[in-house]
C-alpha cells in the first residue's frame, strides 16, 4: 500500500497548495484594487470589480484573475464611478460632521453626535451591500442605492456580521500594516459568502 500523506498536503490538490494558491489570488487581488484605486475616482468601479471576482471564486468558477478582474473594472464604469463617489462623498461628510461637531461645536451641535453616528452606522451597513449589488444586478445608481438600503435593512443580523467582520480585519490592517495586501480582498470574499446566501431568492427570481 503507498503512503499519499505527502501528496495530500504539498501535492496538486493538497491543503497546503490549495491555501497557498488561496492566498496568491487574495493578494493579487488587493495590488489590482490598490493599483486601480490610486485615481480616487476610480475606487467605486474597482470595489465593483473586486466583488465580481470575488463571487466567480466563492461561486468555484474558474478564471483568470486579472483579466476576470480588468472585465469587470471597465464594465459599468461611469455607474460605479458615480456610485463610489457618492459613498465616499457621504462618508467623509459624517465623519467630519463627527469630529467637528466634538471639538468645535456648540453644546447643542455636540447633542446631535448620536444623530450623526446612527447616520454614519447606516451608511456603513449601506456599503456591506452597493458595490456586490452592482456587481451582481442590473439598474441605475438610484435603483442600486434602494437595493442596498433595503437589503442592508432586512437583514440586519446579517448586515451587523459583516460590519463586525469588516472592522476586524481593517483593524487588524491598523495593528500590521502588512496585512493590507491581504485584507482588502480578504473583507469581499468573506463577505461574498454571506451575500450570495442573500443574493441567491433574488437572482432566481430576476432569472
Amino acid at each position: 500500500m503507498k503512503f499519499r500523506g505527502a501528496d495530500c498536503f504539498f501535492g496538486e490538490d493538497g491543503f497546503f497548495t490549495v491555501l497557498m494558491t488561496k492566498l496568491f489570488d487574495v493578494c493579487l487581488l488587493s495590488i489590482l484594487w490598490l493599483v486601480t484605486s490610486i485615481p480616487v475616482f476610480t475606487i467605486g468601479p474597482a470595489t465593483q470589480a473586486l466583488y465580481c471576482v470575488a463571487f466567480k471564486i466563492r461561486e468555484g468558477r474558474d478564471g483568470y484573475i486579472i483579466k476576470d478582474y480588468m472585465k469587470a473594472f471597465r464594465s459599468g464604469f461611469l455607474q460605479s464611478m458615480a456610485t463610489g463617489l457618492v459613498m465616499l462623498g457621504s462618508g467623509l461628510f459624517l465623519i467630519l460632521d463627527i469630529y467637528w461637531a466634538y471639538f468645535a461645536g456648540t453644546s447643542f451641535i455636540r447633542s446631535l453626535i448620536p444623530v450623526f453616528i446612527l447616520l454614519l452606522i447606516i451608511w456603513a451597513g449601506v456599503l456591506m451591500y452597493i458595490f456586490a449589488v452592482q456587481a451582481m444586478f442590473v439598474g441605475s445608481v438610484r435603483e442600486t442605492f434602494l437595493r442596498a438600503a433595503a437589503l442592508a435593512l432586512a437583514y440586519k443580523g446579517r448586515t451587523f456580521l459583516m460590519l463586525v467582520t469588516s472592522m476586524v480585519l481593517i483593524g487588524l490592517i491598523y495593528l500590521a500594516p502588512v496585512l493590507l495586501i491581504v485584507n482588502i480582498a480578504l473583507i469581499p470574499m468573506v463577505n461574498a459568502g454571506i451575500l450570495l446566501q442573500i443574493f441567491a431568492p433574488y437572482i432566481n427570481r430576476e432569472e
